[in-house]
């Protein structure tokens, strides 16, 4: 019988409070600190790039040899990462932290459907229900009021999907 690590348990709860979060401190930093998008996303990488390194260098320095053939991957993973945050944080500038978050939902169906294009994977009925509601959840969640009052431009739209693509990308 398997038991649940209370530090793996505490480390999912405070990843969820920290994403969960972001939205409203993005909002909030941008617009008191008069911070950009670009500028947010660069140093809420470095940051997270910076203590993880040290962490496991300190912890478990092994894990940071990358075989050079990996090297590739890592760095397109690193940057899709960091074009993600952009428009993260461009769409809950632009649309709101509900409205963005709502849009960012739409993430599981543009993988599901990459992966069935892409490399045959089925398309299945759970799938397709897992996916609806996923985003029916997601759009409860964040309230419907704030959707209904949302005012979205051509350009917020246009950045609202560039969060799923960019989220499921990476």
């Amino acid at each position: 019988r398997r038991t649940l690590d209370p530090v793996g348990v505490i480390a999912v709860v405070a990843a969820s409070a920290a994403w969960g979060t972001s939205g409203i401190f993005v909002k909030f930093v941008t617009l008191e600190g008069a911070v950009s998008a670009l500028a947010l996303a660069f140093w809420r990488d470095i940051t997270a790039f910076t203590v993880l390194v040290v962490a496991l260098g300190v912890l478990r320095p092994g894990w940071l040899r990358v075989p050079r053939a990996k090297l590739g991957w890592l760095v397109a993973m690193g940057a899709s990462l960091g074009i993600f945050h952009v428009f993260w944080n461009l769409a809950v500038m632009l649309n709101g932290a509900a409205v963005a978050t709502v849009q960012q939902a739409g993430m599981p169906a543009i993988v599901a459907l990459v992966a069935w294009l892409l490399w045959g994977e089925a398309l299945t009925w759970q799938k397709v229900a897992a996916i609806l509601l996923t985003f029916a959840g997601t759009v409860l969640v964040s309230g419907l009021d704030a959707l209904g009052e949302a005012k979205l431009s051509l350009e917020g739209l246009f950045i609202g999907l560039a969060v799923p693509a960019m989220y499921a990308a990476w």
